[in-house]
């Protein structure tokens, strides 16, 4: 779905935690009401763990690396912004408004919508790019500003890229979706 905030995405995460069953121990978010800072409906400072094995955001690495498929080009399919109506609704054919996804390819990993459609919000908070190399970096969780990848239909082809990043408090625009991600048991230990 689109048009959500941040901290109603991590809130839907703990949903989907429960929907499927899973205790208050697996959730990677603690419920809102237990964190002592609360800003707004939502804490700014929502940790995530991502060891447990409810649902949770992508944080920025694993969302790129899902995204890129190995390629270091502009998009998972190449460079040729020609190309791009092929996997992503954007400005360019969106026609004013999103879609219901899988209707265009998938990348490399079978993913559909990594470009364009809507944004999607990540876990972590914005942090510059440092030039030493990480393996499996988690991004600041603490910050008012949570990034957002993707690209989304009201926006030009350079906003799909692979490595666009964008950031936002948390308002809600209609751009703006999620992609959710659980850890698989055997990943967290």
């Amino acid at each position: 779905f689109t048009g959500t905030d941040w901290g109603s995405a991590a809130l839907f995460c703990r949903w989907l935690t429960e929907r499927a069953g899973m205790s208050e121990e697996d959730q990677c978010y603690e419920p809102p009401d237990t964190i002592a800072e609360l800003e707004r409906d939502f804490p700014e400072t929502w940790p995530c763990d991502p060891k447990r094995p409810g649902y949770r955001l992508l944080f920025e690495a694993e969302w790129e690396y899902a995204c890129r498929c190995g390629m270091i080009s502009m998009y998972s399919f190449g460079s040729d912004t020609q190309l791009l109506d092929r996997y992503a609704w954007f400005h360019g054919n969106a026609g004013n408004s999103s879609h219901l996804p899988r209707q265009l390819r998938p990348n490399l990993r079978g993913l559909f919508d990594m470009h364009g459609n809507a944004f999607e919000w990540c876990n972590d908070t914005y942090s510059g790019w440092t030039e030493a190399p990480a393996v499996d970096p988690l991004g600041p969780q603490v910050g008012r500003t949570h990034m957002h990848r993707g690209g989304a239909w009201d926006y030009p082809a350079w906003y799909c890229r692979s490595a666009q990043r964008g950031t936002a408090g948390s308002p809600r625009h209609a751009g703006l979706g999620l992609r959710v991600a659980r850890t698989l048991p055997s990943a967290a230990n």
